[in-house]
């Protein structure tokens, strides 16, 4: 190490500076792609409530109370298999409650 160190002496872009920099271009990548992710997801999660509540509203206007009474609760069972589903992918996921939460409230807001 002493002799790689007195090697590049003198040198500004030597090989620990570029490993650096390479370290906080792909924290900086991972940061971008999670980020990506969570808005997806978000954006997604938006879109399947809000079409779950429209449907559950048209099934009211037309008067079948007991229908739309059954359609939320197979589209709320569907929300729960699905982040059962990826809790039996990811077990980490399953002490800390976000997919019941998401499924349960819808979004977050």
């Amino acid at each position: 190490m002493a002799t790689e160190h007195y090697y590049h002496r003198g040198k500004f872009w030597n090989q620990g500076k570029h490993e650096t920099s390479m370290r906080y271009v792909l924290l900086s990548l991972v940061g971008i792609v999670q980020a990506a992710v969570a808005y997806g997801t978000n954006i997604c999660s938006s879109y399947f409530i809000s079409s779950k509540y429209n449907h559950v509203y048209a099934l009211l206007q037309d008067g079948s109370v007991f229908k739309s009474f059954i359609y939320f609760v197979c589209i709320q069972l569907g929300f729960a298999m699905i982040a059962s589903a990826f809790v039996w992918l990811e077990p980490v996921a399953a002490g800390s409650g976000i997919p019941e939460v998401r499924s349960y409230n819808g979004k977050d807001e």
